[in-house]
């Protein structure tokens, strides 16, 4: 239909950008834009069905964290198709694997095309707004027996990994929000980003540098691996420094330009270790906007502030936990950094404290 295409970041950032958005909101747009396309596709007699978890009220309810998706039996013109979805004003991406994405104000929708529709999800009719639509879902015998062999397995992770990291006493008495020390031999086996995470579509340039693509993933390995050859020098001769003179969309955290445009955000920490009075990412278009001379988080940033004693450092990461998943770390991932900067110059591990998330 055209040459616009979404990637998996795209995708990816779009999800996580809602969830900082007001929620209602979104779920308005949604019955909104999806009684638009219905329309749509009546207008273009497109035999379709809307795909839905299962619910045993005859309302649709919308999914929190999915895209709206349709089954549209295929058909031979898109030609009539587009012209109503541009006058509506959907941006219209290309068909991958028979999938089509539609966008309008951030709200994403997938129509999927088949010769025939499919006969093996349930059929039924449901109220959206006004108008009475069907929907197809997965047979609730199956989604129940797939959603407790999940549920068994989340379960049997996490109380797997807790006793790995805390003990069987401390498991036995977890308190969801007290804050644990994090000995050295755990934190060595910590995994700095886990291989899979979906981090790497947005920071994978920061991550590699300091990972060697992925070749070093757990803590200990990074460290023996910076430690060696002179690596750390090597990387610091290889930093893109990200453009931080102009101010970025929010939220920052999110944004591509912010993450893209260079590699410098881990190995920095790594480098000067623990510094004060360092900008935190939320407070960055303030720093900006303020115009103090020096770009944020560059070399000269982190040069012109002071560096932190080690009774400081002690008191800041009592005050600052980090936040660990399984065995890797979820939140704190620039303290963490500046730890192995110490380990990689032969200083002393200080207790790191941590909540488990």
């Amino acid at each position: 239909m055209n040459n616009k295409k979404l990637d998996k970041l795209d995708i990816f950032l779009n999800k996580a950008s809602w969830s900082h958005k007001k929620y209602k909101l979104y779920f308005n747009l949604r019955e909104k834009f999806t009684l638009e396309l219905i329309n749509i596709f009546e207008n273009n007699e497109i035999d379709y069905y809307l795909y839905s978890e299962f619910s045993s009220k005859n309302k649709h309810k919308f999914h929190k964290r999915e895209f709206d998706k349709f089954y549209i039996k295929k058909f031979n013109s898109l030609k009539g198709l587009r012209t109503d979805l541009i006058k509506k004003e959907y941006e219209i991406f290309d068909f991958q694997d028979n999938l089509l994405y539609l966008k309008k104000q951030d709200v994403i929708f997938i129509v999927d095309q088949f010769s025939k529709l499919r006969t093996l999800t349930i059929k039924k009719q449901v109220t959206l707004g006004s108008k009475n639509i069907y929907i197809v879902y997965e047979p609730l015998i199956n989604n129940k027996l797939l959603s407790k062999i999940k549920n068994f397995v989340t379960t049997f992770y996490k109380f797997y990994f807790r006793i790995r990291i805390l003990g069987f006493k401390n498991t036995f008495f977890y308190d969801n929000d007290k804050v644990y020390k994090l000995s050295y031999s755990k934190f060595l086996k910590l995994r700095f980003e886990p291989e899979n995470s979906v981090n790497w579509l947005l920071r994978s340039r920061h991550l590699n540098l300091i990972t060697n693509n992925k070749e070093f993933i757990k803590i200990k390995d990074i460290v023996s691996h910076l430690k060696i050859n002179n690596n750390l020098e090597n990387k610091m001769n290889h930093v893109v420094e990200v453009n931080t003179q102009y101010e970025f969309d929010e939220p920052v955290h999110l944004n591509r330009r912010f993450w893209e445009s260079g590699n410098n955000f881990f190995i920095y920490p790594i480098y000067f270790r623990y510094r004060k009075n360092v900008i935190p990412y939320k407070e960055s278009n303030q720093y900006i906007k303020a115009d103090p001379g020096i770009n944020l988080y560059s070399f000269e940033y982190f040069d012109n502030l002071e560096s932190m004693t080690d009774k400081e450092v002690e008191d800041f990461l009592l005050k600052n936990p980090i936040e660990i998943t399984k065995d890797y770390i979820t939140s704190g991932r620039h303290r963490v950094a500046a730890m192995i900067g110490r380990l990689v110059i032969d200083q002393k591990y200080l207790t790191m404290y941590f909540k488990l998330k």
